[in-house]
């Protein structure tokens, strides 16, 4: 699927947050906000921003500590994805797999620990990745969708 002007597949995220023990920070966002918006943040995943990995999810003011998981509610949404061409524009389907809605997907995976460790007076910046390759598996008349992220980076300055 192409990057850029005129396509679009559309995620619906309903929160992330971080946790460390027991504790959990919300991040939303950006650094002025006191929630997140109650439908959910709309996000392009095939915009410029998303291929140049320069769309921000949120920003928090964390205390020090080390941080063992994220945890991102997201979606499709809504479950169709408009691929444009050089004159051709194609509708793509998807279906998700669960019934309810929404999938709370949690990095690292189960059993492991995340560990960014947050150092106060310095800024940490954590990439996640969204694999279009493993979240649309095609089907004979639609894409199964299921979002698969992935920690890309973790930076301290």
């Amino acid at each position: 699927m192409p990057f850029g002007v005129g396509s679009s597949l559309m995620l619906n995220m309903k929160s992330l947050e971080a946790r460390t023990g027991n504790a959990r920070l919300d991040i939303l966002p950006d650094l002025q906000a006191i929630r997140r918006d109650l439908d959910g943040e709309i996000i392009n995943a095939l915009d410029t921003l998303a291929r140049d990995s320069s769309r921000i999810l949120g920003r928090a003011y964390a205390p020090p500590a080390t941080y063992s998981s994220i945890e991102i509610n997201l979606l499709f949404f809504p479950p169709e994805v408009v691929v444009s061409g050089v004159g051709q524009q194609n509708v793509l389907r998807i279906v998700s797999p669960q019934p309810e809605p929404g999938t709370l997907k949690k990095l690292p995976r189960l059993g492991q620990s995340l560990g960014v460790v947050v150092t106060e007076g310095k800024t940490t910046r954590v990439t996640i990745m969204l694999d279009l390759d493993s979240s649309l598996v095609r089907r004979s008349e639609y894409f199964l969708g299921t979002p698969q992220l992935y920690l890309s980076s973790i930076q301290t300055f």
